[in-house]
């Protein structure tokens, strides 16, 4: 048994960061702000921990190294809304 604990917010600041740093010094500062601002809500949080989850299940190595992966997580609004997309999981993963 192997337990893999990914951080929510760590997750969400490294999206965060990956989404606006291509516009930093290209923008305006406010702008900037602005952007931080929409990307700091629970939902870019909910959002980055399923894109590491995803990341996880999609790598070879795990794929090759386990038979079985158990998500596990609070039964939150947006994870239970993503969890309902089987047929779109399957066509991505």
């Amino acid at each position: 048994l192997v337990v893999a604990n990914l951080d929510p917010i760590e997750a969400a600041g490294e999206y965060r960061e990956s989404v606006i740093a291509p516009y930093r010094g290209q923008l305006p500062e406010a702008v900037i702000k602005n952007m931080e601002e929409q990307l700091s809500g629970s939902c870019t949080v909910e959002i980055a921990a399923f894109n590491e989850f995803s990341k996880f299940i999609t790598d070879v190595k795990v794929q090759e190294e386990f038979d079985y992966i158990i998500f596990d997580t609070a039964p939150t609004g947006h994870t239970l809304r993503m969890l309902k997309l089987p047929s779109a999981w399957s066509n991505f993963i």
